[in-house]
């Protein structure tokens, strides 16, 4: 299983990014009026504190009631298109078109407090992921994945702060052994994640087949109230190791750049109004 950490995407370039002003946890320009805004577009560039070119990325098309519609995918020479099925006004289900055709179809489930508690992904072979959620109140605290046909499990717990931050996040394999985690931190006064929203969440996961670096982004972006300053990431068998988060930020106050150790990890081109 490949360990990273925090993403970045932008298949709009960036025209709107705030100065880099990392000695402040402030966004650049504070302004209750500010307008609303949703991402079109997210870049994973590189791993925590490692320089890279774009890793992948998605953009995102928008109804005009601003709901994900579909997910464009650029990874390596393939054409990958996740397209958003709707009830109600909730997804659920997602089909993965790759090359034209059906890869994947993941089949959601929602709880009677509008929150998705299991996600169904079938391949072309059958069942390949069956992905259960917990929730404590409105927050997410832990979520299980089954793989199928090889029985594989892996585990994912939430930790949050009294602000609503996310504090951590333990992985755990089927024999319940810690096998990876990621451990947060925050300044006195943390810059908002404007992302952060109880009731219907801006991200949510956009898709499911994602390895647990691109897992680490969202969920922060997700479940954390607080955007964090610094990020531990311990790996079975291996020390700890911890990385500086900076930010950029519209004129809006959302992230448009989050780096570690001064390095682009994930860029998020907006649609404000």
């Amino acid at each position: 299983m490949k360990k990273h950490l925090l993403p970045t995407v932008a298949l709009l370039i960036l025209s709107a990014c705030g100065k880099d002003d990392s000695s402040t946890p402030t966004p650049n320009n504070p302004n209750p009026s500010q307008q609303k805004c949703k991402p079109v577009s997210i870049e994973f560039v590189a791993e925590l504190g490692t320089n890279g070119t774009t890793h992948w990325a998605d953009s995102f098309v928008l109804d005009a009631n601003q709901a994900i519609t579909q997910v464009i995918h650029k990874y390596s020479a393939n054409s990958i298109v996740f397209n958003y099925h709707y009830n109600n006004g909730r997804i659920v289900k997602i089909d993965r078109i790759e090359n034209g055709s059906l890869y994947y179809t993941d089949s959601l489930f929602w709880n009677s407090n509008n929150m998705i508690e299991r996600v169904k992904v079938y391949h072309s072979t059958g069942l390949s992921k069956d992905i259960l959620f917990t929730y404590t109140g409105n927050r997410i605290t832990q979520r299980e994945i089954n793989y199928y046909p090889s029985n594989d499990y892996l585990k994912q717990t939430y930790t949050y702060g009294s602000k609503g931050e996310l504090l951590k996040t333990e992985f755990y394999d089927k024999a319940a052994a810690l096998e990876f985690s990621y451990t947060y931190s925050y300044l006195a006064t943390g810059i908002t994640n404007k992302l952060y929203d109880n009731s219907q969440k801006v991200l949510q996961d956009i898709h499911w087949n994602m390895d647990d670096w691109e897992t680490s982004v969202y969920d922060v972006f997700n479940y954390s109230a607080l955007i964090p300053a610094s990020i531990q990431y311990f790996e079975k068998g291996s020390p700890a190791v911890s990385y500086t988060l900076t930010t950029d930020t519209n004129s809006n106050g959302y992230i448009t750049r989050l780096k570690s150790n001064g390095r682009d990890v994930t860029n998020i081109s907006y649609m404000c109004k």
